[in-house]
């Protein structure tokens, strides 16, 4: 019989990790679930670190060090722990991504980790738990829970991630957009056609502007 062993934080002031062992069993797919999630909100952050990294700490000769990145640099507290350091960057691109009142500006600068979707999950009080007990829920169609999948893992069909997959040959332009656009004569080049990102899908193909306003009444 195989043992399945991990390391869980401690939950009391004394800061001494447990460590359990058990067969395969319902716990051990929560923490396989729970690790994985955590890879990805780690991958994330250090998207978001990277980036900052180029804009504040640029390599010798492609510009300068900010002020906020000589400040960084002469922390030696913050550089001796990895976690403090995280937080301090992932702080400093949440500032100049928000209003003076501490409201996120969507959209202006890019997302603060790797995309807005990782953003959005890696914020409190955002409704994840809500998410988790709806993907959950047996009377749910799995259609409708790969759909939500899809949409929040970024892999949802659409042809511009069918454009990046296959390296380009496929194109990236909107199906839609482009069968309206020689129907009412307005198509000339390809280029011109918008990208059919999920967004666009879901807000702004001209395609679909019935469907969009048939599903806000029905909200």
């Amino acid at each position: 019989m195989t043992i399945y062993q991990w390391s869980e934080a401690s939950k009391t002031k004394d800061g001494v990790d447990t460590t359990k062992q058990t067969a395969w069993t319902q716990a051990v797919r929560n923490r396989i679930r729970q690790k994985a999630g955590e890879i990805q909100a780690h991958r994330a952050y250090e998207k978001g670190l990277e980036k900052w990294r180029k804009e504040h700490m640029p390599k010798k000769g492609k510009g300068n060090i900010s002020a906020e990145g000589q400040e960084l640099l002469e922390d030696k507290e913050i550089w001796g722990n990895e976690t403090a350091l995280r937080g301090a960057i992932h702080d400093s691109r949440k500032r100049e991504r928000s209003k003076e009142d501490g409201s996120f500006m969507p959209h202006q600068k890019g997302p603060i980790t790797s995309t807005f979707t990782a953003d959005w999950f890696l914020r409190e009080g955002q409704g994840r738990e809500l998410l988790g007990e709806w993907m959950k829920k047996t009377t749910v169609r799995s259609q409708d829970q790969r759909r939500m999948l899809q949409a929040n893992s970024h892999t949802f069909p659409t042809n511009a991630w069918i454009h990046r997959i296959t390296k380009g040959r496929e194109s990236d332009r909107c199906d839609l957009c482009r069968t309206l656009w020689i129907a009412e004569g307005r198509f000339r080049t390809e280029k011109e056609l918008p990208e059919q990102t999920m967004g666009h899908i879901q807000h702004t193909c001209e395609a679909l502007s019935a469907p969009h306003i048939d599903a806000h009444h029905q909200c």
